[in-house]
C-alpha cells in the first residue's frame, strides 16, 4: 500500500462509503458518534483505494468533480437502502406481533437512539443488529462493497442506478419475511380469538369482551416466550435469504 495516494480518488471513494454508511444497517440503529463514523469512512477508503486501481473517468473541472461525488454518494446510498430492507423485514415481523398482542398502544420514542415503535418491533430490530455483527454478515457486506468498485468504477456514473424489478422483489421478500417471522404468534392469536368467540356464543351469560384484551396480552406474551427460539431461527433464515438478493443492486448500476 502506498503511503501517498491521490486525494481526489480518496475523496470519491469516501463519498461512496459515506452514502452507504448513511443508510447501511448496523450503524444508524446504534448511537455511533459522528467522529467515529468519519474515521471509519476514511480508514476504509484508505484500505480500499489501492485495490480499485486508477480512476479512468476524466475529471478536468470542478463541476465534473461535483457530479462524480454526487454519483458516488447515490451509488453508496442505494446499496445501503437495499441492505436496510433486510432489517425492515425483521422489524415488520415485530410490528405484526405488536399488533396482534395489542402492544402498539405502548409505542415509545427514544430521543438518544433512533429507535421507535412497539416493544417487539424494537426488540427484533436490535436482535437483527446483533445478528449482523455476531454472525459476521458485516464481512460479506464489505466484500460486496469492495466488488462494487470493480462493477461500477470510481467516477463513472451508472446509466441505470436503480432497477424497479429488484425493488419489487425485495419488497415482496420483506413482506413474506415479516409474515414468516410473525406466523407462530399470529396463528396462536387466531386460535385464542376463535376460542373466545366460541365460548361467548355457547356459554349463556358469559361476557368475555372486557377480559379478552388482557387474555390476549397474557397468552400472547407466554407464546412469545415459548416460541422465542423459533422466532430467532426464522429471523436468521430470512436475513440469510434476503442478503444475497440485495447484493444484486450493483449489477443494475453498470455505466
Amino acid at each position: 500500500m502506498h503511503l501517498f495516494i491521490d486525494p481526489i480518488a480518496l475523496w470519491l471513494v469516501a463519498s461512496r462509503l459515506s452514502g452507504w454508511m448513511l443508510l447501511s444497517p448496523g450503524f444508524t440503529e446504534i448511537n455511533t458518534p459522528q467522529l467515529t463514523r468519519a474515521a471509519l469512512i476514511l480508514w476504509l477508503s484508505y484500505l480500499l483505494l489501492p485495490l480499485i486501481g486508477p480512476i479512468e473517468a476524466p475529471l478536468g473541472s470542478l463541476p465534473d468533480l461535483g457530479i462524480a461525488l454526487m454519483g458516488e454518494f447515490v451509488i453508496g446510498a442505494g446499496y445501503g437502502l437495499m441492505l436496510r430492507l433486510i432489517f425492515s423485514a425483521v422489524q415488520f415481523g415485530g410490528v405484526l406481533i405488536d399488533s396482534e398482542l395489542g402492544y402498539l398502544y405502548a409505542q415509545q420514542v427514544n430521543p438518544f437512539v433512533p429507535l421507535s415503535g412497539g416493544i417487539f418491533s424494537r426488540l427484533f430490530l436490535l436482535l437483527s443488529v446483533l445478528y449482523f455483527w455476531l454472525f459476521d454478515y458485516f464481512r460479506v457486506v464489505l466484500f460486496a462493497l469492495k466488488e462494487s468498485f470493480v462493477l461500477v468504477p470510481v467516477g463513472a456514473i451508472g446509466g441505470a442506478l436503480f432497477d424497479i424489478g429488484l425493488l419489487v422483489k425485495l419488497s415482496g421478500a420483506l413482506f413474506v419475511g415479516g409474515l414468516t417471522i410473525a406466523a407462530p404468534i399470529m396463528a396462536l392469536m387466531f386460535f385464542v380469538t376463535i376460542s373466545v368467540g366460541f365460548l361467548a356464543r355457547t356459554v349463556q351469560g358469559l361476557s368475555l369482551f372486557s377480559e379478552s384484551f388482557v387474555l390476549r396480552i397474557v397468552i400472547g406474551l407466554a407464546g412469545v416466550v415459548v416460541f422465542l427460539p423459533l422466532l430467532f431461527l426464522l429471523m436468521r433464515i430470512e436475513m440469510e435469504q434476503i442478503l444475497p438478493m440485495s447484493s444484486r443492486y450493483f449489477k443494475f448500476a453498470l455505466p
